[in-house]
């Protein structure tokens, strides 16, 4: 054997000098590979990232939706100015349509500081583009762009010369129809268009990272599945609104991605997965503390039953843990001087008070139908409201609890921060507490998860007293596949537990060892449950309260559970061999269903309530239809077809996305569209 060839043995048996020969020789070409590899996975995914992104552009508009925008765009103008304190009341009309507005030692302050940071690059690369372009070219040009690249994507899988064609010529049409009829966007509204396109790709992260968990099983379900749970449940809706629910929605799937991926690989990569893993939940946290850390605690919890506790595992994670809220930490010291009281701990500017504390009444339980939401009704040019704190609660923040309690007990430790820790540890306790007692009421259950309607005990004067406020199931009627979640989870228990006959101790030792004995997989989907559930509880006592929409405080329970239902065997293998029947169901759906319901309701002249409730009772139907046909499929696999099962599913998500875009094309009318061909098409469904 040559000394050539040695060589190149040994380099193939050695990782390490590999990647070194790859660093050394490593062009501009091979990074960029190797980099959209790493975030798309292959070129089915960045091109099904791309359609998305492409598709929930159509419903992008620039502009206040939410009076809570307004603290958020006021930070962003503050840190594209290089600091976090707000300077620049940009967007406003007075404090009080500011909730969510800090102040400390006199000095202004917002929230959502993660939110803001993630999307500077952004705010910098349209303030550069601005130079050269006016900035409504530069998103019609960026959208022509990504249809551009999609169709030659999807021509060159097809082998179709004509797919690329058609979108060239596609793209180009737009673009000039844009620069003749498109209104033009002002330079002073970047930071906010910066915020509303993180959102966007944000959404469209969502459907590209249930593609790549499902993909390993099967690619034809996994395209489904990302589609779906950006287009067919409210993700769509919240896409370009520049709240956090979009962002964290993502981050929470990037999460659950590296999860599977701690599970799936070995050895560095493992460890380097689930270090992510929690470095991602600590992201979560430097946008909104609370969600992140009940996150974290599930999911540590749920890496824990389900692997062994070993010195290295712990170190990856807590490393992890410690990067991600290493940008919280910096964030809380330079607001408020400690390290874990974020912004939402301090008290509100003009309305409201503390955000991070349930207000208890006299009966000791949280209000569930007034949480304060400050947000704008939006609809057919409705005023806001600020009547409220934000996301937050109206009520006393508790900041002299810890206090109170160490002077009791007679400790003398630092203030700054064991108080924080009681205080939070007191809020921690009662959400929990307040949360599961919520769940057990059947009037919640009905009125948040399965009917909306008019629901007792919300105001809707902020509304314009129309009800608009969608439940889980409505909102996401695929979650009704879920009907069949109960028979595969029996037949499962069943086959493991089969034979089993010993006393308590060795049976919880054997529950706790088939759980660790679980695939990678269904590791990956007791870590969605589990979020799902967190998502439940901590937020069970705001619910349901005016300007919800679509439950938008659990936003992500409705793709996390679109994922389980791609995860259910009936809807995989129906979609694996009755792909093409579940495609053309879905765009029926969409483009001819779209139409049916926009002329349905052109014809009866409905209000904007009368139509989302309209639109409630078709989804209703339609997760009827789903539920029945998955369910019908697993106890009855004889007797109900995969095609049946395509069709329900394609159909049922069609009639979602068509409800998505006539929302945001037609209904819902806060600022001006973002692209032309969006304007075109308001223009062209006069439903309202």
């Amino acid at each position: 054997m040559s000394e050539q060839t040695e060589s190149v043995d040994a380099e193939d048996e050695d990782p390490a000098a590999a990647a070194r020969e790859w660093l050394r020789r490593a062009t501009v070409g091979d990074w960029t590979r190797r980099t959209g590899r790493f975030v798309f996975g292959d070129r089915t995914g960045l091109a099904l990232w791309l359609a998305l992104v492409v598709v929930l552009s159509l419903t992008w508009r620039v502009g206040i939706f939410v009076t809570d925008t307004y603290t958020v765009a006021n930070a962003m103008v503050a840190v594209g100015d290089g600091h976090l304190a707000i300077r620049e009341i940009r967007y406003s009309l007075t404090m009080g349509t500011m909730p969510g507005l800090h102040e400390v030692d006199g000095t202004l302050y917002g929230r959502n500081y993660g939110q803001a940071v993630l999307s500077l690059p952004l705010l910098l690369a349209l303030e550069a583009g601005a130079v050269v372009a006016q900035p409504s070219l530069l998103l019609a040009g960026a959208w022509s762009l990504a249809v551009v690249w999609l169709a030659r994507l999807v021509g060159d899988a097809l082998e179709r010369r004509w797919v690329r064609i058609g979108g060239a010529v596609l793209a180009l049409g737009v673009f000039v129809h844009h620069a003749v009829v498109g209104a033009p966007i002002e330079r002073d509204l970047l930071p906010l268009v910066a915020l509303q396109a993180t959102g966007l790709f944000a959404a469209a992260g969502v459907g590209l990272c249930c593609y790549r968990l499902l993909a390993p099983t099967g690619q034809r379900p996994a395209v489904a599945a990302g589609v779906a749970t950006a287009l067919a449940s409210p993700v769509a809706f919240w896409a370009t609104i520049p709240k956090r629910h979009a962002l964290v929605t993502a981050l929470i799937f990037v999460g659950l991605l590296c999860f599977a991926t701690s599970r799936r690989a070995d050895g560095r990569s493992s460890d380097l997965a689930l270090a992510s893993t929690y470095g991602v939940v600590g992201l979560i946290a430097w946008i909104h503390a609370f969600e992140g850390f009940f996150l974290f605690v599930s999911l540590a919890a749920v890496d824990r039953l389900t692997e062994r506790a070993t010195r290295r595992r712990l170190g990856a994670g807590a490393t992890g843990l410690a990067l991600g809220l290493l940008p919280l930490f910096v964030t809380n010291v330079l607001i408020t001087g400690n390290p874990i009281k974020p912004p939402r701990l301090l008290p509100s500017v003009g309305v409201g008070d503390v955000e991070l504390a349930p207000a208890v009444g006299e009966d000791g339980l949280v209000p569930t139908t007034e949480g304060g939401s400050g947000d704008a009704g939006g609809f057919g040019g409705a005023g806001g409201d600020a009547g409220g704190s934000g996301d937050g609660s109206d009520g006393d923040g508790g900041g002299d609890t810890g206090g109170g309690l160490l002077d009791e007990i007679g400790f003398a430790v630092p203030s700054v921060i064991t108080g924080e820790v009681l205080h939070i540890a007191w809020f921690v306790q009662l959400t929990i507490t307040e949360g599961l007692a919520t769940l057990s009421r059947r009037e919640w259950l009905w009125n948040v998860l399965i009917r909306s309607g008019r629901i007792p005990g919300v105001n809707y004067v902020h509304t314009d007293y129309e009800a608009i406020e969608l439940t889980v199931l409505e909102a996401a009627p695929l979650l009704g596949a879920l009907l069949a979640t109960p028979v595969v989870a029996a037949r499962r228990l069943r086959r493991r537990t089969e034979g089993l006959r010993s006393g308590r101790t060795a049976a919880l030792r054997s529950a706790v060892t088939s759980v660790r004995r679980l695939s990678p997989a269904a590791q990956t989907d007791l870590l969605a449950v589990a979020w799902i559930a967190t998502f439940l509880v901590i937020f069970a006592w705001r619910l349901p309260l005016h300007s919800q929409i679509t439950v938008r405080y659990v936003l992500p329970v409705m793709p996390l559970g679109i994922y389980l239902v791609a995860r259910l065997p009936a809807v995989s293998s129906a979609l694996e061999a009755r792909t093409r029947v579940a495609a053309a169901a879905y765009g029926l759906a969409v483009l001819g269903g779209g139409a049916l319901l926009a002329g349905t309701l052109t014809v009866l002249d409905v209000a904007v309530g009368e139509a989302f409730q309209f639109h409630a009772l078709v989804g209703l139907g339609a997760a009827a239809l789903a539920g029945t046909a998955v369910a019908g499929r697993s106890l009855s696999p004889a007797r109900v077809s995969h095609r049946a099962v395509a069709a329900a599913l394609g159909t049922t998500a069609g009639t979602t996305t068509a409800f998505y875009l006539l929302v945001g094309v037609e209904y819902v009318q806060y600022g001006q569209a973002a692209l032309g061909v969006a304007r075109a098409l308001a223009a062209a469904l006069p439903v309202l």
